[in-house]
């Protein structure tokens, strides 16, 4: 027999069997919550369903008066029913569909709400004069949002909290300028999100993932940091914290861009303060610097102040 002509079957046998389910005082026990997938689906997942020794168990999912699914399963010699998911359209997981489970021999009980609970997001900055921050989408489904980060020339982005929660550390920057922050402890129906910039140290690294394609591995890093009265300054990299804690702040100037264990990487111009900012990129074209999957980073100087900071290492993950 056909795949698809047995699931029809499977359909209308469950939907007879919802008709003429045993009408039990006691209705079927279960849980069911409905989870976001993407932009098009939800997932809605039916468990610890209890039912009589091998028995058929029906479930029909509505939106209103339509039948967005139906199916049956078997239960075994104790009632006990596999847990299983199914997938809806994402606009009847948002609407306010209900779930129906009954057996041969207990009757459906209230239909129970399935509707896929949602966030309302906002973000702020911790100082309008450091730097302006947007939330991707005021309603969050998922357990993520995207907030877009523009920091003021000499600020950096260190930081983020929701709703008055520890802050966490922001690590990551996505070449199109957001974080990606995770909502997934937030209990109620409100994140608050404030971004924390601060002054940009020599030394402050964040790690860009950067589009697959724009770049052939689709990773980088971005370095801010501060230069007063420097006629060089950007940032160093290197296999390992310890090549570059033995490097002379006197050879720094010597060291041959692109080039050795530890590779110098030049900023083309800071503002007045000194702050500058330097991106590294994946390429393999014209030689062009790869990046391995761990690498220590810090800022240098050269000129009449010396300011090279202490290595930080940063992973690099390939871009989705």
């Amino acid at each position: 027999m056909k795949k698809g002509l047995k699931k029809i079957l499977a359909a209308l046998a469950a939907g007879a069997m919802l008709l003429s389910m045993n009408m039990s005082a006691f209705a079927l026990t279960y849980n069911a919550s409905t989870t976001y997938t993407n932009e098009t689906t939800a997932t809605v997942n039916v468990t610890n369903v209890t039912a009589g020794a091998n028995d058929q168990v029906a479930f029909l999912a509505e939106n209103g008066s339509e039948i967005i699914y139906i199916d049956q399963k078997t239960a075994d010699a104790s009632g006990n029913v596999t847990n299983f998911s199914f997938a809806i359209d994402l606009k009847d997981a948002i609407a306010a569909p209900t779930i129906k489970v009954g057996s041969t021999s207990t009757a459906a009980g209230a239909a129970t709400s399935i509707k896929l609970a949602s966030k309302t997001a906002s973000a702020t900055s911790n100082n309008a004069d450091y730097g302006q921050v947007i939330v991707d989408a005021t309603t969050v489904y998922g357990d993520v949002v995207k907030v877009y980060v523009a920091p003021y020339s000499g600020y950096a982005p260190v930081s983020y909290s929701v709703n008055g929660d520890e802050a966490q550390p922001i690590t990551a920057i996505s070449n199109e300028g957001y974080i990606t922050v995770d909502l997934t402890n937030v209990s109620g129906e409100t994140a608050a999100i404030v971004v924390n910039f601060d002054e940009a140290d020599a030394g402050d690294v964040i790690v860009t993932a950067q589009p697959a394609t724009k770049l052939p591995t689709g990773r980088g890093f971005t370095v801010f940091g501060t230069a007063s009265n420097a006629v060089e300054f950007g940032a160093l990299v290197a296999g390992t914290e310890g090549e570059i804690t033995n490097v002379n702040q006197s050879d720094i100037a010597n060291l041959v861009p692109n080039t050795g264990a530890v590779k110098k990487f030049a900023a083309l111009a800071a503002d007045g303060a000194g702050a500058f900012s330097i991106t590294v990129e994946d390429a393999e074209v014209n030689g062009a610097y790869v990046l391995p999957n761990s690498i220590s980073v810090a800022t240098y100087a050269v000129g009449t102040d010396f300011k090279t900071a202490t290595a930080g290492t940063v992973s690099l993950v390939d871009a989705e």
